[in-house]
């Protein structure tokens, strides 16, 4: 019997929407820390 579209989804898009929530957030506090040089080199010049 072949899994259904959903067990599918349920297996597989769970854990893949976990990894690029992980990216996402990783991505974000790459960005806080850009914008934070940012801001520091502009008030040292």
């Amino acid at each position: 019997m072949r899994p259904s579209l959903q067990q599918l989804a349920d297996a597989g898009f769970a854990d893949l929407a976990q990894r690029v929530e992980v990216c996402l957030a990783f991505s974000a506090l790459r960005l806080d820390e850009q914008i934070d040089n940012f801001h520091r080199a502009f008030r040292l010049t």
